[in-house]
């Protein structure tokens, strides 16, 4: 639940963690701990510092538009592996939390050819982008907030089955 709290206040404004703990109202070192999960699995990040006094302030905000592992190193390592289980923890509570189901959930394991897979990694890609390019200011009446998650993947190490 503080976790749910940190996202949705963050979803208005950049925040420190003194400053979402007195929104929650907990103690700012019991919210750290959940500050700095969400920060490691790359659900928010840090946007700034800002010196208050003798004291640096770290100001966070939402990264959920770029929550996307671009290609690149550690294709064969399951990259996003802790920010999925802990996306996949997020939805749980929030369902729960807010007595909505999801709109719309699949999973299909199907068999597909290199060239058709290529296929719908960029479909998916340009899927993401459209949902990250068509977002709308949180303030406008009717704004709501949708997740998307989506996994595109093998399923077996050797896809020479015959």
């Amino acid at each position: 639940p503080l976790r749910i709290g940190i996202l949705k206040l963050l979803a208005d404004r950049d925040l420190t963690n003194e400053e979402l703990a007195t929104a929650l109202g907990v103690a700012s070192g019991k919210l750290y701990f959940h500050t700095r999960k969400l920060l490691d699995v790359g659900l928010i990040e840090l946007s700034e510092t800002r010196q208050k006094g003798s004291i640096t302030e770290k100001l966070y905000r939402l990264k959920y538009r770029d929550f996307y592992q671009p290609p690149g190193d550690g294709v064969n390592e399951p990259v996003l592996l802790a920010t999925v289980v802990e996306g996949v923890r997020l939805y749980e509570s929030t369902w729960k939390e807010i007595g909505e189901p999801m709109a719309h959930g699949c999973n299909y394991i199907l068999y597909h050819s290199e060239e058709s897979q290529a296929s719908f990694r960029q479909k998916f890609l340009d899927l993401i982008k459209e949902f990250q390019d068509t977002a709308i200011d949180p303030n406008l009446p009717g704004a709501r907030v949708l997740s998307l998650t989506m996994l595109l993947h093998r399923t077996t190490k050797d896809d020479t089955s015959d």
